[in-house]
């Protein structure tokens, strides 16, 4: 009999990881002919695990443990030792993740900001395998357990953060908009007087004069922070829409206050203390114009009557909108597509252009008739990027990106970038959505997608690249990315 155990596992820094489990077959058997290589029957080999959830003393950190044990049978034959005809195999590995839900990854995982996030994962496989014939699955199972949430006690930013902070531009604001800080508000008023000419005129006899000041008109005009604005069209968009076209176009129109890259890996409670430690926002005032304008003075002799009007006020405003109608600015937006076909998507590093397609026939087929199944997406199994030039883009103006995403790693040390000409605008570190097979013909492994965004973003030139990119420094990192969006230029 031969036995092994061992463990793989990874950590950001210095972390304390603990657990127990324990697998047991209780009444397992199996009948076999050690010559011909034939299982005649088997029972019983699906083990009772009792697993202990792990204890995390520190930020982050996952284990891999695993136990393999081999029985290895020989035969005496009339003499001849036939050695090795059978062997009995018995494998499990089991798998722990256990990490804070912090800033980056709030919003992308399943437990609450703050919270301690536990995933396990299970491998167990059961095997005869005989040297005249090969091996046979006596028992094989696998899959994730949905993630357990607890709250966890974490500790105040130290002194040294909050300076820190204090001293990364527009944290103010942030922390303003973070913990919903009003600042303080005075109100001011201001009047101003204008007194028209004075008029006099005078009348001889009987009869009516009627004095009319000059008009007085004021034009006030309102403009965008765009410094031109194009003459002409540069697409037809017709008036008829589908829901989703709606859906995009009523979508708020607001830029990001961006959370800064400080505050990524600490706890939303951490960041709510540091932020309530500073000053944060500036006096507002509401101010109140005033315009009086007097019509002067008008003054008659002799007989007559003198009548002045008031003057007219005439004000004028002008708003510039987009001169285009908000489309989407991406090509092909499932990213993967036929390999014999041109791909406006380029894929570096560990990213790949996945594209499945098969017609099942009548026989057989969907609802008595022949059926295509086509299946797009790109993938990035670890370190890579998937990217695509965007042109006829107006700088100035904001765009919404929308896509669905998908995650399956065994690692968790990973992190998804958004970016535009290589500046990230979104960052986090992702959760899993689960995956498995994802129909009876393609039987290849998918992640379960999900919606992601809307993220805001305002281009800076006409022409720029869209790019979706992971890094992970470790082993088993698995994503996958379709319907991508980026839909505008959106009305300020």
């Amino acid at each position: 009999m031969l036995y092994a155990i061992g463990a793989t596992w990874s950590t950001s820094q210095s972390s304390s990881l603990s657990f127990g489990a324990r697998s047991t077959l209780t009444g397992a058997s199996v009948q076999f002919d050690p010559v011909e290589g034939q299982d005649k029957g088997d029972s019983n080999w699906a083990p009772s695990l009792d697993v202990t959830q792990p204890k995390l003393t520190g930020s982050s950190a996952t284990l891999v443990p695993w136990i393999q044990s081999s029985i290895q049978i020989s035969v005496n034959v009339l003499g001849r030792n036939l050695p090795n005809l059978v062997t009995l195999n018995s494998q499990l590995s089991l798998g722990f993740t256990q990490s804070y839900v912090t800033m980056a990854k709030l919003g992308h995982a399943q437990c609450g900001g703050g919270q301690l996030q536990s995933t396990s994962y299970r491998n167990v496989v059961n095997s005869i395998n005989f040297a005249s014939s090969g091996t046979d699955t006596l028992y094989s199972s696998s899959g994730h357990d949905a993630p357990v949430c607890q709250n966890a006690q974490t500790g105040p930013p130290s002194a040294a953060q909050v300076s820190a902070l204090e001293a990364v531009p527009g944290a103010g604001r942030f922390c303003s908009s973070f913990i919903g800080y009003m600042p303080s508000t005075i109100n001011v008023t201001v009047t101003t007087t204008l007194t028209k000419a004075t008029s006099t005129v005078s009348v001889v006899g009987s009869g009516t004069t009627t004095v009319t000041p000059s008009l007085e008109t004021t034009t006030v005009t309102i403009t965008s922070s765009v410094s031109s604005i194009a003459q002409n069209f540069k697409r037809s968009v017709t008036t008829t829409r589908d829901s989703s076209d709606l859906e995009r176009r009523d979508l708020v129109a607001r830029r990001v206050i961006p959370t800064p890259t400080i505050v990524s890996t600490w706890v939303p409670q951490q960041v709510s203390a540091a932020c309530s430690s500073m000053a944060t926002g500036l006096i507002q005032a509401n101010v109140t114009s005033t315009r009086i304008i007097s019509s002067g003075i008008t003054t008659a002799t002799i007989q007559g009557t003198v009548t002045a009007s008031a003057p007219t006020t005439t004000t004028t405003s002008i708003v510039y909108a987009p001169a285009v109608a908000p489309y989407n600015a991406v090509s092909n937006t499932e990213i993967g597509s036929d390999p014999s076909t041109s791909n406006p998507w380029t894929f570096s590093g560990a990213a790949n252009n996945y594209y499945y397609t098969r017609t099942i026939p009548a026989i057989g087929g969907f609802r008595g008739q022949p059926f295509t199944f086509t299946l797009s997406r790109g993938q990035i199994l670890g370190t890579g990027s998937i990217t695509q030039v965007l042109s006829d883009l107006e700088p100035g103006w904001t765009y919404n990106l929308t896509l669905k995403t998908g995650f399956d790693s065994t690692t968790d040390s990973c992190t998804v970038t958004y970016s535009l000409d290589g500046v990230a605008f979104e960052s986090y570190s992702p959760s899993n959505t689960g995956g498995s097979a994802s129909n009876p013909w393609d039987s290849s492994h998918h992640a379960k997608m999900k919606s992601d965004g809307p993220y805001q973003v305002v281009p800076t030139a006409t022409t720029q690249t869209l790019g979706i990119s992971m890094s992970c420094t470790a082993d088993g990192g698995f994503a996958e990315f379709a319907g991508v969006n980026f839909w505008g230029p959106l009305p300020e």
